[in-house]
């Protein structure tokens, strides 16, 4: 299993440098929920959803995730446009 935290809007997935990209194979695996989590909350991420991925592509889901309350500067630059 794999954990990215991905864009609702966009599709976009968050990679390691804090950019976005559009292929999950450049992503950040998070690997547990609860580090995603605090990654969006530390950063304050917002219209972000957690893409839990499995082997079969039939068991992927999406958790969506609230906004955070003290937003901090990305690692990384600018939000996706």
């Amino acid at each position: 299993m794999k954990i990215f935290i991905r864009d609702k809007a966009k599709k976009l997935y968050l990679r390691a440098n804090g950019e976005w990209t559009a292929d999950s194979k450049e992503a950040r695996d998070f690997r547990e929920g609860s580090a995603a989590i605090s990654h969006a909350a530390e950063y304050g991420l917002t219209g972000i959803e957690l893409y839990y991925v499995f082997s079969g592509k039939a068991d992927n889901f999406t958790l969506p995730l609230q906004s955070f309350d003290k937003p901090r500067p990305r690692p990384g630059g600018k939000p996706p446009e």
